[in-house]
C-alpha cells in the first residue's frame, strides 16, 4: 500500500509541475489514451474532453 501511495504522490507532483509550466504535451503524456476530463459541475452540460480535445482546449487558454 505504501508503494502505491508513493507512486500516486509522484504522479501528482509531475502533473502539478507540467500544469505550472503550461506544458500541454507533458500533461497529455501523463494521461492514459482513454482518459477523459470532465468540467465541473457536470450539471452545466459541458462535454467530456479526450486527450486531443483537451490539448486544443489548453492551447486556447494558453493564448489568453
Amino acid at each position: 500500500m505504501a508503494h502505491s501511495l508513493e507512486n500516486q504522490k509522484k504522479l501528482a507532483e509531475q502533473f502539478m509541475k507540467t500544469e505550472e509550466k503550461w506544458d500541454i504535451e507533458g500533461v497529455i503524456a501523463l494521461r492514459t489514451d482513454d482518459c477523459l476530463t470532465y468540467m465541473l459541475p457536470q450539471s452545466l452540460g459541458h462535454p467530456s474532453r479526450d486527450n486531443k480535445t483537451l490539448a486544443g482546449f489548453y492551447s486556447g487558454l494558453k493564448a489568453l
